[in-house]
């Protein structure tokens, strides 16, 4: 209810044109494995085109439909490690040593028909896990450790480069294939090119291909940040975070509305920057993340974000025009009041009063000292008024003027719930009280208070 009442707040107050921030955090929604009845790990998603999401799950494929979860093991009872949608609407995953589509039947429950038949009889028809697949106008594509197998008209073309593949994704027309001697290779529409100008650091594991511009494309690499492909040249993309990156492993990446980019770590959780390549926020598991390991992060049609945990998947809405606040951290209040005035930004709540500057930009890695507590202010803090161009506390303990440095006390011994200035003559303001309402004078260039007329509640019998 804390929670609720202060988005309320923060959504009259921080979407007024011009005054966006990104002081708070995206609201999460947790989904455990007790929830979604299936496996600890997520490692991909899917989203049809009725909005239903689908899951790359240890225990086989989850669909989801906004209320409900269902679970759809493979034939094998093998892990799914990867999903995608084609445009007929077939679900295709890939499991260990097996691979195929789901499909409606007459009854519309999904049923499963595996394609692996249609590999030729031989080495490549026994594979691990198909840890990506691809689909494309020239097929479905999917990477074993060492094959990449083509699903086309009913058959199966294998391509190996006899070493061991790394990775296999792209975006639009370009496709391509990390080997781990040969480098990049790209797909032709025929068979597979090096690509000998866009080399990455060895060890640069590629672990997503994102679009960043219409002829440009942003490849993700596990321990070396991420790196710009242009015109057939590969380029690290530098920007202020490459050590976090390099640190924290990127496991998985996707593009947000407005060149947003949001990486998942294995170890420091989810990273989102912006179209300057600053940190816009940083989520972890003292945010509210099950747990700061993400295998997979998907956005949905709504512009939010799955993330695929080692244990569990969590919903990110930063596309939601509010975000969560709690000034005085661990405490976690209750939240009574919010105002801005002359680039501050206040607080009420239950444990007093809060502050912090009011800018378009912070840094997400310094939120823990955003906040300052307001100087003899704790305790229950009921309203913030601005009256006058001062801002007034209204208190427990007394009515307080708050600014620059320390808070001053203008009104003590009386608990205040809120002050309003009225319009003839203009230093004339009413304040209510634990005793009912008063009319007061603001006596010019001190901001005290004046009692002019003072009414009591009666007490009870």
């Amino acid at each position: 209810m804390r929670y609720l009442l202060l988005f309320w707040l923060l959504l009259v107050a921080i979407t007024l044109p011009g005054q966006y921030s990104n002081i708070g955090t995206p609201f999460i929604q947790q989904y455990s494995k007790q929830q979604y009845r299936g496996g600890t790990q997520n490692w991909g998603y899917a989203q049809d085109s009725r909005g239903v999401m689908y899951v790359a799950n240890n225990e086989g494929l989850l669909e989801f439909n906004g209320r409900e979860w269902a679970l759809h093991p493979l034939p094998n009872r093998t892990i799914v490690r990867s999903v995608a949608i084609a445009a007929d609407g077939r679900i295709y995953v890939g499991g260990q040593d097996e691979v195929g589509y789901f499909s409606p039947d007459k009854r519309g429950i999904l049923s499963y028909h595996s394609i692996k038949d249609r590999i030729a009889s031989g080495p490549a028809a026994r594979f691990e896990d198909v840890w990506e697949l691809v689909v494309t106008e020239a097929g479905v594509f999917f990477r074993a450790s060492d094959n990449i197998y083509r699903y086309h008209r009913d058959s199966i073309s294998v391509f190996s480069t006899g070493n061991p593949l790394i990775f296999l994704g792209g975006w639009s027309d370009q496709l391509f294939v990390q080997d781990a001697v040969r480098g990049l290779l790209r797909f032709n529409g025929r068979t597979w090119l090096p690509l000998p100008e866009a080399a990455l650091p060895a060890n640069a594991g590629i672990t997503e291909v994102l679009p960043y511009h219409t002829d440009t494309l942003l490849f993700a690499t596990e321990k070396h940040g991420l790196f710009f492909y242009h015109e057939g040249n590969m380029k690290p993309w530098l920007n202020p975070h490459q050590r976090f990156m390099e640190e924290q492993r990127l496991q998985a990446a996707t593009m947000l509305p407005g060149q947003r980019i949001a990486l998942a770590t294995a170890y420091g959780g989810l990273l989102i920057m912006d179209n300057q390549r600053r940190a816009l926020y940083w989520l972890s598991k003292e945010d509210g993340l099950q747990n700061n390991h993400i295998r997979s992060i998907f956005t949905d049609r709504e512009q939010n974000l799955w993330l695929g945990l080692d244990n569990g998947m969590d919903y990110v809405l930063v596309s939601a025009p509010f975000t969560r606040l709690i000034p005085d951290g661990s405490l976690e209040g209750t939240a009574y009041a919010v105002q801005i005035l002359r680039n501050r930004i206040y607080f009420g709540t239950s444990n007093g009063l809060y502050e912090a500057a009011w800018l378009p930009y912070y840094n997400p890695f310094d939120k823990r000292q955003r906040f300052r507590s307001v100087p003899q202010t704790s305790g229950q803090a009921w309203g913030l008024n601005e009256v006058g161009g001062e801002m007034l506390a209204a208190h427990h303990e007394g009515a307080f003027v708050l600014g620059a440095g320390e808070p001053r006390r203008i009104s003590p011994g009386m608990g205040y719930w809120m002050f309003l200035a009225l319009p003839e003559p203009s230093e004339l303001m009413a304040g209510g009280h634990y005793y009912g309402l008063s009319i007061y004078r603001r006596v010019a260039g001190q901001q005290r208070l004046q009692a002019l007329l003072c009414g009591r509640r009666q007490s009870p019998d």
